[in-house]
């Protein structure tokens, strides 16, 4: 297995934007019809995005020959979720307080 030395590039910035969007829409999405803490909205958001970032990894390294899985875009990915995982948990705390 080679070594990932692809750890910045424009495609970098499309992983964090990736990372956040999936991150704010299952964290929102999930907030609206699960009755789970704000932690636990940040939790599964969170998750969702590196189970995101993996799947697609391995979709990639599958499809396409002689590409590998990349730690760089999967951390890259999950720094976006982690920017992002504030939505969420705010929207999770404001939809707790309304009720």
């Amino acid at each position: 297995m080679t070594q990932c030395r692809d750890t910045r590039g424009i495609d970098k910035i499309y992983h964090i934007i990736l990372g956040g969007f999936v991150c704010v829409v299952v964290g929102v999405l999930v907030a609206h019809f699960l009755p789970i803490t704000p932690i636990g909205i940040a939790v599964v958001a969170l998750s969702s995005v590196v189970v995101a970032a993996v799947a697609w990894e391995f979709y990639r390294k599958n499809k396409t020959n002689g590409n590998h899985i990349c730690i760089w875009d999967i951390l890259w990915t999950t720094a976006g979720g982690f920017a992002m995982v504030w939505l969420p948990w705010l929207n999770a705390y404001l939809l707790a307080v309304g009720h």
